[in-house]
């Protein structure tokens, strides 16, 4: 049987004492998201994934620089927002986007070194994108220089007009305080679209303390020593249709891998940051411990493990593109901890005396919460090309945070019928959607949040605008009224029942300037309105949509 945790830590460590010297202090599992509430609803983070088809012609290739685009390349990549984007006709999304990263086979472009021109998208009923727009740019720095390099990506497809998509490369030749003149490489498809796949990704982030270290010199975390703090994160999907390849193993046990954009992770000391590209969750459940394996882990967390008694393990690693983690016909006995190929790898390893964490042994996305019972350790390793050791070092989890998974009980929001308490049997006796311990009798609508204005249609009028529903809310009425008469209140208009899908496209104040807000209500009862900058409650609208505002007893 693989000992997946308790192996994987073991083989970091070179001095027991040492490690339980720096201390070992249980720590709790911190969430941080904010959830359902008077200030918004949190939804799983979603990633839009897209995969063009082949450059058809090369129309420049102007060296310098070396390289050159070729008809095997091809633009890729996809963007983040916090939540799934409702049906929506084409508009500006940028706002919205948390992250994005675009490659076209030469550059990759990201919100850390280039900025988006334009990030427009339609979405059609089943929540895929059916048109975009998106120019993702590297400029010329200013003042310029000769040689110089601005680098540009572009993919689009929208009724009425060409698809096209494009990487290009400039090089600067002449300046006069901005680049005036330049060489140009580009690679184009023409009329030959890609296509966009939704990814939602579990967001797990984590830091902790070290209290042990192996540093050999040469690796990026040199001088890193014992108490120092990391930090990282992984993003990775929800569901076992989004692992490319999961690994035969026995009944008690469960392995997935996920490969790539979204995928992937990161670790840092607060000044250098490594990054994989490849990540693989592993889950064992009954684990039964002999007696070696018990005394380490008494030693390692400072209480008692016996011999013979089961525990649970949960375990992700990431990796860096092109490496192997146990490779076939290579030694290593399935633990995770030989590596082919040089960068750094890290590790979450959770052990648990809760031994009933996966009944059935299915797909976790989520670990089980540090605490009483569960007990957390990272590593980081870094190895040169030729699989040499760099650095090894071990510490305690501090905080582990699953940014979709408020309440902690191992379901993400987006599937949890009750996201703001824990209740892990997702139990509903009344068969209403809401978990039972979420069934608040009286309860009324609380406050809908983050509004925004997506897109204008000038033919009709319309506004596209979003929000984020309300607790308790079954339909939403929208009130508005004149920019100027925003400090008192002046409301002049309603638009009532526009649905609790989280956007709306059909709001039509006519000519003018206007303040809006977004209120849930459950049919007679309506929410808040917000509060104002005092921290007092907004007057409701006299232009009412024949509801009665009720704030005794909100939701949560």
């Amino acid at each position: 049987m693989r000992r997946t945790t308790i192996r994987y830590i073991l083989a970091a460590l070179t001095g027991v004492a040492a490690d339980k010297a720096m201390g070992n202090l249980r720590k709790t599992v911190i969430v941080v998201c904010v959830c359902a509430g008077v200030l918004t609803v949190t939804h799983a983070s979603t990633t839009y994934r897209y995969i063009g088809n082949n450059f058809t012609s090369i129309p420049f290739d102007d060296d310098p620089p070396s390289g050159t685009y070729t008809t095997s390349m091809r633009v890729t990549g996809g963007f983040t927002v916090n939540q799934p984007l409702p049906t929506m006709a084409l508009g500006d999304i940028g706002g919205l986007i948390v992250s994005y990263s675009f490659n076209d086979g030469r550059n990759t472009l990201t919100e850390s070194n280039s900025e988006l021109q334009l990030s427009s998208v339609a979405v059609d009923g089943n929540g895929q994108v059916s048109q975009w727009q998106f120019i993702i740019s590297q400029p010329y720095p200013i003042p310029a220089s000769i040689g110089d390099i601005r680098r540009t990506i572009l993919t689009q497809n929208m009724a009425g007009s060409n698809a096209d998509e494009s990487g290009s490369l400039e090089y600067c030749t002449v300046v006069q305080t901005v680049c005036t003149s330049s060489n140009l490489d580009w690679g184009r498809a023409f009329n030959d679209p890609g296509t966009w796949t939704v990814a939602p990704t579990s967001t797990l982030q984590f830091s902790g303390t070290l209290t042990f270290v192996s540093d050999l010199g040469g690796s990026v975390f040199s001088g890193a020593a014992p108490s120092d703090p990391f930090v990282g994160q992984f993003a990775y999907g929800r569901s076992v249709n989004d692992v490319t390849s999961p690994p035969g193993v026995s009944p008690e046990e469960a392995a997935y891998e996920f490969d790539g954009d979204p995928f992937g992770a990161s670790i840092g000391d607060g000044t250098t940051s490594a990054f994989s590209a490849q990540l693989r969750v592993d889950i064992e459940n009954d684990l039964m411990l002999d007696a070696f394996d018990a005394s380490f882990l008494t030693s390692l967390h400072g209480v008692p493990f016996t011999a013979g008694s089961l525990v649970d393990t949960w375990n992700i690693n990431g990796w860096p593109a092109g490496a192997l983690v146990d490779p076939p016909g290579v030694e290593g006995d399935g633990d995770g901890d030989f590596y082919l190929g040089g960068g750094v790898f890290f590790s979450i390893d959770i052990v648990s005396t809760d031994s009933n964490l996966y009944p059935g042994v299915d797909f976790q996305a989520f670990p089980p919460p540090l605490g009483a019972s569960s007990f957390g350790r990272f590593r980081v390793v870094e190895r040169d090309a030729d699989g040499n050791l760099l650095f090894d070092a071990t510490g305690e989890l501090d905080s582990l945070v699953a940014l979709d998974d408020c309440d902690g009980d191992g379901v993400s929001v987006a599937d949890d019928n009750c996201p703001d308490v824990p209740n892990e049997d997702q139990s509903d006796v009344d068969g209403d959607g809401i978990g039972d311990v979420c069934d608040i009798v009286g309860a009324t609508p609380g406050e809908a949040t983050e509004l925004r204005v997506l897109s204008f249609d000038a033919s009709s009028g319309n506004l596209a605008v979003w929000y984020t529903p309300a607790c308790q809310a079954s339909d939403h009425d929208l009130y508005f009224g004149p920019l100027d008469q925003v400090s008192s209140y002046g409301w002049s208009g309603s638009e009532c029942g526009i649905g609790a899908s989280g956007m709306y496209s059909a709001f039509a104040p006519g000519p003018g300037s206007y303040f809006f807000v977004v209120t849930g209500h459950g049919g007679v009862v309506e929410g808040s309105y917000g509060r104002n900058t005092t921290g007092a409650e907004r007057n409701p609208s006299p232009v009412s949509c024949g509801r009665l505002q009720d704030l005794t007893s909100p939701c949560p």
